[in-house]
């Protein structure tokens, strides 16, 4: 593989951070001359993150965080929910949440209730996170 000229990468959702990333360490395990080239998948910018993404309103983000800020609300999320202890979320935290999901692959900084199941039922939850390797 050190001989490779050119690697395509085919993905759904990407971010040009990421490809960089992925291209940096490409070049380090296989050659530094190595063209990496995306044929597929979108280029999601920064619009993956609570603050950033424009597929919210501004109107309807307020709302979100009117919510989630809101400890007696989260309380009465979390009492049906399988944790140990209610989580706390801060302005700050919201603003860097990622929203994308993907089936069984929550992403890192993502709201942590989306992988909890419920009290009467464990297995019963929307999304699973996966820790990535490095974790």
């Amino acid at each position: 593989m050190k001989k490779l000229e050119t690697l395509n990468i085919c993905t759904v959702l990407y971010t040009n951070k990421a490809i960089e990333k992925i291209k940096s360490e490409c070049r380090k395990i296989l050659n530094d001359s190595i063209d990496i080239v995306v044929i597929t998948g979108r280029d999601i910018g920064d619009d993956a993150l609570f603050n950033s993404t424009e597929k919210i309103g501004q109107q309807d983000k307020e709302s979100i965080k009117k919510r989630l800020t809101d400890q007696e609300a989260i309380n009465d999320l979390y009492v049906h929910l399988d944790c140990k202890k209610n989580i706390e979320f801060s302005e700050d935290t919201i603003n860097e949440t990622n929203l994308i999901a993907r089936y069984h692959s929550l992403p890192k900084k993502c709201f942590d209730f989306l992988q909890l199941g419920l009290k009467h039922n464990k297995e019963c939850r929307p999304f699973i996170r996966i820790p990535e390797n490095n974790e």
